[in-house]
């Protein structure tokens, strides 16, 4: 196996052992953790379903695979999406996405590693792709788009 393939790997572990982030949803009156990072597996899920138009099931799929307990199983499971997406306010839901991508990534984080696409309105430093989707730009960071969809950032 290389020593960047190690490297890369390592990098991963290390990402997904950090401490969760504490969230408090006070409509719920819960406090749920948001995990560090998903799988590329997992993250292309989400993906696929915002690229097919289905944004309420990308959003639904992001609480799905990054809020955790505080032992660490998640909160969600996918067999509960329908009832998520039909039986759940999409204000609260839009706002723990939002704050899941908060700061999922900084100008810190990535400076020189990621570059604007030149056809970008938004010229932020995190920004990795940007796709014109119905005349709007969508900005992916490493959970997914939701709070430059949203009007969040």
């Amino acid at each position: 196996m290389s020593t960047l393939l190690e490297r890369a790997k390592s990098h991963y572990k290390a990402k997904l052992s950090a401490e969760p982030r504490e969230l408090h949803i006070p409509e719920w009156e819960a406090t749920v953790y948001i995990r560090p990072g998903i799988s590329l597996h997992n993250l292309g899920e989400i993906m696929e379903l915002a690229n097919a138009g289905k944004s309420a099931e990308a959003m639904v799929m992001t609480l799905v695979h990054r809020l955790i307990d505080g032992e660490g199983r998640p909160v969600f499971r996918k067999i509960e999406k329908t009832e998520l997406l039909r039986s759940v306010d999409p204000d609260v839901l839009a706002r723990i996405v939002g704050e899941i991508n908060a700061d999922d990534a900084s100008a810190e984080d990535v400076a020189g590693n990621l570059r604007a696409t030149p056809t970008c309105k938004c010229s932020l430093p995190w920004l990795s792709i940007c796709t014109k989707r119905s005349g709007r730009f969508a900005r992916w960071t490493t959970g997914s788009f939701w709070a430059g969809r949203l009007g969040l950032r």
